[in-house]
């Protein structure tokens, strides 16, 4: 198991921060007035926009990438991208729908309809199971458009101990991806460190 100092170093190797220190003051929760949450979906998630959009500010800089691992409604992403960041999304059921069938209705289909586009990379992350003949062949459409369909699957090659172990199989794969080096897992082929 790894110690907070481990996974310190390796935020620190990962995104260049010298320091994170944590948010002293509560961060009151704003509702959303709307009936929909950006236009995503019909409920709202479960942190309200501006706590999410405050944690933001605090623990990133501007064109820093946020990954939300579970990214229901899509509210990090967009506040992401909102505050001059790269929003990762975690969540595509039914988002993959939505942008592999052409709608673009919301401000998070029409980022991915723009990256794709612009042949910038799109990372998907499913994490539903089951997957429908619907679900696969959309994700189909989209690898055939450039996305990089990086399902949820850890693998156990690398000795995972931890449900965390499993965690960061993942994130180091979508960290390998973007470019991002990082000490998340060991590699098939080498020791342990």
């Amino acid at each position: 198991m790894r110690t907070r100092t481990e996974v310190s170093a390796n935020a620190e190797n990962i995104s260049g921060y010298a320091e994170i220190t944590p948010l002293q003051e509560p961060i009151p929760a704003e509702r959303q007035a709307a009936r929909r949450h950006y236009g995503v979906h019909p409920y709202f998630t479960r942190r309200p926009y501006n706590v999410v959009r405050s944690y933001i500010l605090h623990y990133s800089k501007e064109r820093d990438r946020v990954l939300d691992p579970f990214g229901g409604s899509g509210v990090t992403a967009i506040e992401a991208f909102l505050e001059n960041r790269v929003g990762i999304q975690n969540d595509i059921n039914p988002l993959a729908n939505f942008i592999a069938c052409g709608i673009a209705d919301t401000l998070l289909t029409r980022t991915a309809h723009v990256a794709l586009k612009e042949r910038r990379k799109l990372i998907l992350v499913p994490r539903e199971t089951p997957l429908g003949s619907i679900q696969l062949e959309n994700m189909k459409r989209l690898a055939d458009a450039g996305a990089i369909i990086l399902p949820a699957m850890p693998g156990f090659y690398h000795g995972p101990t931890t449900i965390q172990d499993l965690v960061d199989f993942v994130v180091g794969r979508v960290c390998d991806q973007l470019g991002v080096p990082h000490r998340l897992f060991r590699r098939w082929g080498e020791t342990a460190s």
